[in-house]
């Protein structure tokens, strides 16, 4: 083993992983015999190269090159004897305006339970009802289902977009609970949490404004005076500068009692006063290594859409469009995954159409 290449490896699945847990990798290294030392161990279960930093940012660099161009969100797909992937196209031919969103309205959406609940721009077209069906068809032979944007929506100043995100061409089609997207893809259904999303879209921009020393502040329009507690205080003053270069301009105002002016951007209007001291205790009780990370990792996540948030259907647009240019959108900077995909064979095997 190299601890120097389980590093690399560790390194490159940073914010991929959720804490406690560790990829699985087998790596193929070609160099020259002499820079490799085998003798380290007496029984040879380690060794150790003569230019430890080139084999680092070589294993560092090329899984971060594939890590980027794969997406690692979870894929639920029905195995059977046909390994080729079923696609349906996106169609073209516009759909007809069943209701005031797109689809039907019924009791069910328009009980107190559900209003509110379900934002849907799109209508579901086939040629023939598939629950009167005594023989279930293969996709093949299946009616052609249309997605195409519902007639008169232009009036309304939406546009119908299509976003690439990974190696996936997705369709917003609804926000469902206030807190996930519905997105058709050319293989089936995605699901997309609108937080983990948006949390690593904040995250990376976050992250290339520190690298760059171009850190986003917030100027509070009136500075708050908060009480740090003597802990708190004491937090402060071991940590100030870090938190300085995230954004939290903070400076001493007697006592206990500081002035905050300034936070980074995004959370000026996620109660400032409180999340500093969320902060503070948080930095007390976890005691992390990495406080940058930590702070960063803090920021995007107190700064991101919420579960509950509404969302306009030009406010989910804007997030896919973040999302397309943010790399590893597929995981949030926790490790947990904001998309999961359903094909459209594991979702005719749950309902029972085929392959069960």
């Amino acid at each position: 083993e190299s601890r120097l290449v389980m590093g690399a490896v560790r390194d490159a699945f940073h914010s991929l992983l959720m804490h406690h847990k560790h990829p699985w990798f087998c790596l193929n290294l070609k160099l020259d015999p002499e820079l490799l030392d085998v003798n380290v161990h007496p029984r040879k279960l380690e060794v150790r190269f003569v230019n430890n930093q080139d084999v680092f940012r070589s294993v560092r660099g090329a899984l971060n090159h594939a890590l980027e161009k794969t997406m690692l969100a979870p894929i639920f797909e029905k195995v059977s004897g046909n390994t080729e992937k079923t696609s349906v196209p996106f169609q073209e031919k516009p759909a007809q305006m069943v209701g005031q969103f797109g689809v039907q309205q019924s009791a069910f959406l328009e009980s107190p339970k559900m209003n509110g609940h379900l934002k849907s721009i799109n209508s579901f077209e086939t040629s023939a009802s598939p629950y009167i069906q005594e023989d279930l068809p293969s996709r093949s032979t299946a009616p052609q289902r249309s997605f195409a944007p519902v007639k008169g929506l232009a009036d309304t100043g939406f546009e119908d977009r299509i976003f690439t995100i990974g190696d996936m061409r997705l369709r917003p089609m609804a926000q469902v609970s206030l807190s996930y997207i519905v997105c058709e893809s050319e293989e089936g259904m995605v699901l997309i949490d609108q937080h983990a999303a948006h949390e690593r879209v904040r995250y990376d921009r976050l992250m290339n404004a520190l690298e760059a020393s171009q850190t986003e502040l917030q100027p509070l329009l009136v500075p708050l005076e908060v009480d740090l507690g003597i802990e708190g205080v004491q937090t402060l003053k071991e940590h100030q500068k870090e938190l300085l270069e995230m954004g939290f301009e903070i400076e001493g105002f007697g006592g206990t009692s500081v002035l905050l002016r300034s936070v980074p951007a995004g959370l000026e209007k996620r109660n400032p006063e409180k999340l500093l001291l969320e902060l503070l205790a948080d930095i007390k009780k976890d005691a992390p290594k990495n406080l940058r990370e930590y702070v960063l990792t803090f920021a995007a996540c107190r700064g991101a859409v919420k579960f509950g948030d509404a969302l306009s259907m030009r406010e989910i647009h804007g997030l896919m469009a973040d999302m397309e240019n943010t790399p590893r959108c597929d995981h949030c900077p926790h490790g947990r995954p904001s998309m999961l995909s359903f094909s459209f064979d594991k979702l005719e095997s749950l309902f029972k159409r085929r392959n069960f």
